[in-house]
Order: structure tokens, then sequence, then C-alpha cells
């Protein structure tokens, strides 16, 4: 079927600005009847804390729900006898989950392989029966900056914003014919997928260097002739060291005051893949300063313990960029390659040295680049570092190619969503 026309469309006011004429606005209760379409997640005396464990049934909490997607990382789970007890929570395919509690308002479809998994306290799951609605369209909707901003408008809470399952079901819905809601869906899933198709080849990526990292210079495989050092055993001819020897930390690059430069905040931060996806410029005041090579360190809780590191790879040749005056920038000295340095601050030993060592009250706790001074760690040989620099470099680079296609892709994700979705381009 061709577009129609935006000049061939009749348009109407609404809560979401103008949309077509024929397109109606209802509450989430007026399409599923039922008294439980939008169900509150377990609180109080029915799941506690010390009720997750490592093993067991997945549970999210609200930081796993985020820009229509669910993070899988830290994921708490609960034990089987406890999973039984809480068996209106459990989610299947074709639910929506919305966060609750913090940050109001990100919501995630569940594809079926989270089919099984539950809801907490701190989320709302919808689940509409409606043969009218499709509930992925529904799910997109939920996106949208113009349904983020009615979601904002009616948060509860003076110190903490909040939610509950009344004013969800009180929200409007825009509701386009159902073979224009599968439309809009055919135009939009199939580019969420090939988002997530090359997010995970980056999370692949990201594994395969991490793991040659840990295998070569922390566990020391391949290696056949050991001697002591005050790390213990190491292989033959290497040699133990401390960071400051082998890293300029928080090197001091040259950046002229009120000069336009690219800028990196707190947010930009990544918490679990290397690459900074998106930045800005801003005229230069104060703050740490990086070039490309460099890895950016959260020195501040609890963003170190999230995660939140980068590597330094977006700039032009020379440029220098800067940003907030919580990073820790460290960038390896010869002969290290510069991808060591963010391979080595994703290790557990080097984080939990970080972590164990913050100063300052509590909530507001940072780490001193001092601490750094009494961690040890070994120089390989030579060879053996030329070698990881030559897989190491080969990774990353195609790390950053498929992240450039990501920010393109992204781009015209959110070009498109919403025009389709306010009926400026009609399928």
């Amino acid at each position: 079927m061709k577009s129609k026309l935006l000049s061939e469309t009749n348009f109407k006011g609404s809560v979401f600005g103008s949309i077509p004429v024929e397109w109606e606005i209802k509450k989430i209760s007026e399409l599923d009847e039922s008294k439980n379409c939008v169900q509150t997640g377990p609180f109080g005396s029915l799941l506690h804390s010390h009720d997750y464990q490592e093993q067991g049934h997945p549970l999210i909490l609200v930081q796993h729900v985020k820009k229509g997607k669910i993070i899988e990382d830290n994921l708490p789970k609960i034990s089987d006898s406890k999973y039984f007890t809480l068996s209106k929570f459990i989610l299947k395919e074709g639910d929506i989950v919305f966060t609750r509690v913090g940050y109001v308002g990100d919501s995630a479809f569940i594809e079926k392989k989270y089919s099984g998994w539950l809801i907490s306290g701190q989320m709302l799951r919808v689940r509409l029966n409606n043969l009218n609605i499709n509930n992925r369209f529904v799910s997109l909707l939920f996106t949208t900056k113009r349904f983020q901003n009615i979601s904002k408008s009616v948060v509860l809470g003076s110190t903490r914003d909040s939610i509950n399952t009344q004013i969800l079901k009180d929200m409007p819905i825009i509701i386009p014919s159902k073979h224009e809601q599968d439309k809009i869906v055919s135009i939009i899933h199939p580019l969420n997928k090939w988002i997530e198709n090359v997010e995970n080849q980056n999370k692949i990526l990201e594994k395969i260097i991490q793991s040659i990292f840990k295998s070569w210079f922390i566990d020391f495989e391949g290696q056949t002739e050991f001697v002591d050092s005050e790390l213990g055993q190491i292989p033959k001819g290497w040699i133990v060291s401390t960071i400051p020897e082998c890293f300029d930390i928080s090197p001091n690059y040259y950046l002229k005051k009120g000069i336009i430069a690219p800028y990196i905040g707190m947010a930009d931060i990544p918490v679990n893949s290397l690459r900074i996806s998106d930045f800005t410029y801003r005229e230069f005041t104060s703050g740490t300063k990086f070039t490309n090579g460099d890895t950016l360190l959260a020195r501040i809780t609890p963003s170190l313990e999230n995660g939140k590191t980068a590597y330094v790879d977006f700039l032009q040749d020379n440029q220098i960029g800067w940003g907030s005056t919580e990073f820790i920038v460290m960038r390896p000295k010869d002969p290290f390659p510069k991808e060591y340095g963010y391979c080595l601050s994703r290790t557990n030993e080097f984080r939990s040295h970080a972590i164990l060592n913050m100063t300052g009250t509590s909530g507001r706790q940072r780490v001193p680049e001092s601490c750094f001074d009494n961690y040890n760690i070994v120089i390989p040989s030579k060879s053996l570092l030329d070698d990881f620099r030559k897989i190491s470099s080969i990774i990353f680079k195609q790390i950053k190619i498929n992240g450039i296609e990501l920010n393109i892709l992204t781009k015209i994700r959110d070009s498109l969503l919403p025009k389709l979705m306010s009926g400026e381009i009609r399928v």
C-alpha cells in the first residue's frame, strides 16, 4: 500500500499534539477491561533483597530497563520456592514492563526469551489482550518523547518520582487502525532488531578481547617458566611495576580556556561497553582533558561501582576533548598498547582496588588518584604486548565501525518513529 501524503491527511488536536482525525485516543484501561491489565510488581513482605541470589529465576529491577530494552547484566535471581509464590508477577511474551520509581517511564517489550521472568516492586506490567491492538505498537509509543513528557507530567513524590497502577491505567494512548499499527511496527521493529544485532556484535568482540587479556596477562596462560615476586609467581622475564610507572594518570593536555571542544558528561559514559556513542560541544572552562586512546574511569560513587568506563576513539586526530571532573584519565606508556589501559580498567581486581580506596563521606565518595601509586602490575615481554596490540587494534577498530553504524541506524529510527506516531508520515 502506498504511503498517504501529508496533504491528504486531516488532523485534530490531542494531548499528543496534532494527530490524524480518524485516530482515537483511549486510556490504557480501555484497551483491556480486565482488572489486571496493569500490575504492580511484588513489594512489602512479598519480596526482599535478601531473597536475591546468583542462580534461579531472573528478576527485572528498574535499572534493567532502558531505552526500550532489557539490560541483562547483573540481574538478581530468586529460588524456585520463592518464584512459585509470585506467580501473578511472572511475565509473558507480549507484556510491556514500565519503570514506576526513580526514572519513571522507561519501558520494554517482553520478547519470548524473557517470558517467565519476574518484575520487581519497582516495575509495572502492562498486559493487553485485544485483537485490535498490536502490543508492540503500544511499546513503541511508550518510548516516544510525546508519551514520555505526558508520563513525567503525572508523576508523584516530592523527593523521588513515582507512578502507580491507576495513573498508568489512566494514561492516554494513540490508537490508529490495526492495519496502520502493524505497518508502523513492520518499519520500526526491524530497525530495532538491526540495532540490537550490531550491539550484540560489539558485546561479543569486547568479550573476546577481555578474555584474551585475562588469559595472557592475569592467568599467564601459555607461559612455562615462572619466578617468585611480590605478586606471587610471574612469568620469567616479566617485571613487577606500578601504575604510575606504566600509565600517565590524568595527563596534562593543553586546551585553551574558552575554546569550543567535544564535551563528555558522566551520563555519556557507558556501563558495560567501551564506546561513547554521543557527545556535545561546549566552551572549555575546567575539567578533565583527554584524547583518542585514553581510558575514562568514573571516580565517584555509584558511577564507579556501576561500571562507568570508556575508551576514547571518537575525536579527530590530535583533537583534545574535555569532561566531568569526576573522571580519572588513564593513558598507557610505551610499550603498552592504548587498548591495554581499557582492558585493565575492566578487570575485577583493578576495580575492586579503586572501590576499596574511595574516600569521603557516604554517598559522595571518590577515588583519589594516589590510590594507584601502590597498585602493582606486571610488565610482560614486548613480543607479547606487540601481539596483543595487533589483535586489540583490529577488534577495537571493528567496534568503532560498528558504533558508527549504530549511530546512523539510531538516528534513522529516532527520526522516523515520531513522524509515524504523529501521522506526519502515513503508511
